[in-house]
């Protein structure tokens, strides 16, 4: 009896969290989803498929043609990038890329090493997968910002800024292809 009672509330807590980050992700996207197929794409390349990791702001995919490179040189580098990225950001993220692409070159933009927090700090956070290095990449750039505890948790959590957002949804917001780069 004990035991079908655990597995009933662990069953609950379990839908519960799927069904809570489901709803986070969809409301913390906006309409702009190529911060997130950037990211999202350079986590579904094959492992050590790339020759370099071109980190930072948006300089680094507007300034920078991979087919180009591709079809003159043959070299193969990949964006992971978002708009503004943070340069602090970039340790955490070449902790990640180095697990996919060990023996990558990683080159690291700077051009918004002065930039400022917060809605852009949420472009990367938010679009980034579910892991530790996130958790720890979240707290060092909250730290870096000089975030009050209640103002961590909308990264922590982007539900709580982004919960009014209700009334903007469309069916945009319920797919994003993730394969378009």
């Amino acid at each position: 009896m004990k035991f079908s009672r655990i597995i009933k509330i662990t069953a609950f807590f379990l839908a519960f969290i799927i069904i809570f980050f489901s709803v986070q992700n969809i409301l913390a996207g906006d309409s702009d989803t190529r911060d997130y197929k950037r990211i999202s794409g350079f986590f579904a390349q094959e492992e050590n498929s790339l020759d370099a990791v071109f980190l930072g702001s948006s300089a680094t995919y507007a300034f920078w043609s991979a087919p180009i490179a591709f079809a003159r040189y043959g070299i193969t580098v990949y964006p992971f990038s978002n708009s503004a990225q943070p340069i602090f950001a970039a340790k955490y993220m070449i902790d990640d890329a180095r697990k996919k692409q060990p023996d990558a070159v990683y080159i690291v933009n700077i051009t918004h090493i002065l930039q400022q927090y917060d809605y852009y700090l949420h472009k990367l956070i938010d679009n980034y997968p579910l892991t530790l290095n996130k958790l720890r990449m979240t707290d060092y750039l909250c730290d870096i910002a000089g975030f009050s505890l209640s103002q961590r948790m909308e990264y922590y959590f982007p539900i709580i800024r982004f919960h009014g957002r209700w009334s903007e949804l469309d069916f945009s917001d319920f797919s994003v292809q993730e394969d378009e780069y």
